[in-house]
């Protein structure tokens, strides 16, 4: 495909159309497949800002309203889209309209649903995409939030009545992991993903976090 602002994180939808971030582009592309595995009838499927002026790295930033990375696909056929340079990760209807959004301390670059019931946003995040930089510390991050839609292809299942943020210290230069720290974005209201109530809502939090930990390294992160 050409014509295309430094593709990065794609996903094949349901109908078999294939979408791109673009992120240096201000939008998501999308692309039908053909019967020989190649991509047509290039269109936008989300713009959110005008093309760039300039190839000129620093200016493109600058043009930038968002620079979509990493991203997944709901059950409702919404995109889940890393906005690095936004530190964010947005919930995103076609045509480019933002339904969600969750801040993120860093930079945020992939996100992923998943979790027992296909309703816990995995989001990859870190201070800066230098190699060297994050190889030399320990400050990447790996955020787990509840939402209410899950994953394509997950069964029906109740929304969520409070979004529960668990932060999952990550990962050393050799895959180590770190302790896990509970959030709450409204201190004030119960920890409740289901009728069982508070304590339901935290050992569900716990639970996809302690998978994550329990799992062996995948090599360097």
């Amino acid at each position: 495909a050409r014509g295309l602002y430094f593709p990065n994180g794609s996903v094949i939808t349901r109908d078999g159309r294939y979408l791109v971030a673009e992120t240096f582009g201000n939008r998501i592309s999308a692309f039908d497949i053909d019967g020989d595995g190649l991509l047509v009838r290039h269109r936008v499927w989300a713009q959110f800002a005008d093309l760039p002026r300039t190839d000129t790295f620093g200016m493109t930033l600058q043009d930038s309203l968002v620079t979509p990375d990493g991203m997944c696909l709901d059950a409702e056929g919404a995109l889940w889209v890393a906005d690095t340079s936004g530190r964010r990760v947005i919930r995103v209807a076609e045509g480019g309209g933002i339904l969600d959004e969750v801040p993120t301390e860093d930079a945020a670059f992939a996100c992923m649903l998943g979790g027992h019931d296909g309703r816990t946003l995995f989001i990859c995040t870190a201070p800066d995409y230098f190699v060297e930089a994050r190889m030399a510390a320990r400050e990447s991050t790996l955020v787990a939030v509840r939402v209410d839609v899950h994953e394509l292809g997950s069964g029906h299942v109740e929304p969520a009545e409070e979004r529960v943020v668990v932060r999952v210290a990550v990962l050393a230069e050799h895959g180590e992991r770190g302790d896990v720290a509970h959030e709450r974005e409204r201190p004030d209201a119960a920890l409740r993903c289901g009728a069982g109530g508070e304590a339901e809502g935290r050992e569900e939090a716990r639970g996809d976090a302690a998978g994550l930990q329990s799992r062996p390294p995948q090599g360097r992160g």
